[in-house]
């Protein structure tokens, strides 16, 4: 646990890991199985896919709002089409917008195991149905044989 200590109570569903940085929340299990490069390749990506969700919707409406002469002109043209039938001003919609795909994330981690299965017919179900033919009295019978 690279020199942390965790704190557990007692009847808690959660633990607390103390003391902990900010780029440890960008670090995941895997990367300490694979390649240092790939492993700190991937928390880059990370960090770097932070930057982005933070910066992308503060420009979009900066310049959707305010910022008109930095977008070309036969762009500008077709944003302000596509806004026109829009109710809402850009700052609710970019809100809205997060909002929905924050509860996307949500729903999808909190799917039932069976649905992240394989499309095959045999990891869809926990189980598996075998056909057992008839056996007559004289015939030997292998197990594990279909």
């Amino acid at each position: 646990m690279e020199g942390r200590f965790a704190l557990i109570a007692d009847r808690s569903q959660i633990a607390l890991i103390a003391p902990i940085n900010f780029f440890a929340f960008f670090q995941s299990p895997d990367d300490y199985n694979i390649r240092f490069y790939i492993g700190s390749f991937l928390t880059m990506v990370r960090l770097l896919s932070l930057l982005i969700t933070m910066m992308l919707p503060a420009l979009y409406i900066a310049v959707v709002s305010y910022h008109y002469e930095v977008i070309p002109y036969e762009f500008k043209l077709t944003l302000k089409g596509a806004l026109e039938y829009v109710p809402l001003p850009p700052i609710v919609e970019a809100i809205s917008m997060s909002i929905i795909l924050e509860l996307l994330a949500e729903a999808a981690t909190r799917l039932h195991s069976c649905c992240k299965c394989s499309g095959t017919p045999t990891a869809r179900r926990p189980w598996h149905i075998v056909d057992v033919p008839r056996v007559s009295s004289s015939t030997k019978v292998r197990i594990g044989s279909r």
